[in-house]
């Protein structure tokens, strides 16, 4: 199983710039869709938003996140990221402050709301 936690911020298309959401997946927050509406472009018979990660991290977690996140589903809360925190397992106990400093600094202390989105793709 492939398993990405992101954070992320919307921005304007570049020829750089691979990942992208559907408006479709905004559907349970239509006011920060509204908010970055500039961004929607329609491409392929869809409308979508170009994104770039400001946190990335791939698996090193534990499994019980399941219970409260969705597969794909967008946050917009700082306080679904902070909650998220204690889901973190690093590959080597050694290695859990350091997970747990990237994570705060990567995820919690640059997430902005209206701004940031967090995700978990598995």
């Amino acid at each position: 199983m492939g398993l990405d936690i992101c954070h992320c911020i919307l921005v304007e298309k570049d020829k750089n710039l691979v990942d992208y959401h559907t408006v479709e997946d905004f559907e349970n927050n239509i006011e920060f869709l509204d908010h970055h509406r500039e961004k929607i472009i329609s491409e392929d018979s869809s409308e979508i938003i170009y994104y770039k990660d400001i946190g990335h991290i791939r698996k090193q977690v534990y499994e019980d996140f399941l219970k409260e996140y969705q597969n794909n589903k967008l946050y917009f809360r700082k306080t679904d990221v902070i909650n998220f925190k204690k889901y973190l397992k690093a590959d080597n106990p050694e290695n859990q402050a350091s997970l747990e400093k990237y994570f705060q600094e990567n995820f919690i202390d640059n997430f902005q709301e209206n701004e940031s989105i967090f995700f978990i793709s598995y």
